[in-house]
């Protein structure tokens, strides 16, 4: 029944954002009261966090043979984070950025989505391809830790107090991982019928409606970094994201499966998906701020993926 997979995909997704939500604050508590660098937690726990609906979505497709869901998802939450996501933010409140730190992390969320293309170019992904990616990820962070290692020294270590038990933070953090995998299994379920049902590919599915769904951590996460006036905040959250999703999420999936034929269109979708990011990075360093203009022409970017995806 339709109406029975609609109410399984937002119970699905509620569940998904809700366990995801869970596993990411109870990590800070174990990191905080374990005195892990603030700038540690930020770049490893916050940044990977955002993600986790991603990377379980990730998961369950490819080991369930769905690899399809996993790629529109990745390929959906990228394109609506660049474009729609941005664009609603600045439209609240406008975005200003280091023009430095933009044009990094512009090029390196440029290269983490080449990454992703190069490897589904032939036809199909391994988990050795899967490996690669995680590692070019994790070559990310430690050479983003240390290139501001000297700040890091600066700020020091620091020790929360934390006042939960650890036992009950543990049972939280598996109460929350548990919430995210039925959800995704709920998600990709309830995805699966809905386009045998409508006739439609799961990969386009998966872009535009899970891709949605699955990117409300980093609307809500971007919004109220913008409301506390943390525009520079909001924009890394965005670009990270867009950093971790075609490298960490879709290669924790692609580890879990053997070889999987990949559907032609991700390939020409990537590529689209460049060429946005390279015109909104670009627009976003050359003006030094993302306004209500650059907002409008965002969106116009993510309509026009209705017609080339």
């Amino acid at each position: 029944m339709l109406f029975l997979d609609i109410v399984l995909f937002f119970v699905g997704l509620v569940a998904l954002l809700w366990g995801a939500d869970k596993l990411v604050d109870n990590a800070k508590y174990i990191a905080n009261k374990f005195g892990v660098h603030p700038i540690i937690i930020g770049l490893t726990i916050l940044s990977i966090g955002t993600s986790i609906p991603e990377i379980a979505t990730s998961i369950i497709s490819f080991t369930t043979g769905h690899a399809d869901v996993a790629m529109g998802n990745i390929i959906g939450s990228e394109l609506v984070q660049i474009t729609l996501i941005l664009a609603l933010v600045a439209l609240f409140r406008p975005l200003k950025g280091d023009r430095k730190q933009v044009i990094f992390y512009g090029i390196s969320m440029l290269v983490a989505i080449g990454a992703a293309l190069f490897v589904i170019s032939d036809g199909y992904t391994t988990w050795f391809e899967g490996l690669a990616l995680i590692t070019l990820y994790v070559i990310f962070i430690m050479y983003v830790f240390h290139r501001d290692h000297s700040q890091f020294e600066k700020e020091g270590k620091v020790t929360a107090k934390v006042t939960k038990k650890t036992s009950n933070i543990v049972l939280m953090i598996i109460f929350g991982l548990v919430l995210t995998i039925v959800g995704s299994k709920l998600l990709l379920n309830s995805t699966v019928n809905m386009a045998n049902y409508f006739g439609i590919s799961e990969f386009i599915i998966s872009v535009f409606i899970v891709g949605l769904g699955t990117s409300i951590p980093e609307l809500v996460v971007s919004a109220i970094a913008a409301y506390k006036g943390q525009s520079a905040m909001s924009v890394g959250n965005l670009l990270g994201s867009n950093i971790t999703d075609p490298t960490l999420s879709f290669g924790m999936g692609m580890i879990f499966a053997g070889k999987t034929a990949v559907n032609p269109a991700a390939t020409s979708s990537i590529i689209f998906l460049l060429v946005v990011c390279l015109l909104v990075v670009s627009l976003f360093a050359w003006r030094r701020k993302f306004g209500r203009a650059s907002a409008i022409f965002a969106i116009l970017l993510y309509i026009t993926s209705f017609f080339f995806i």
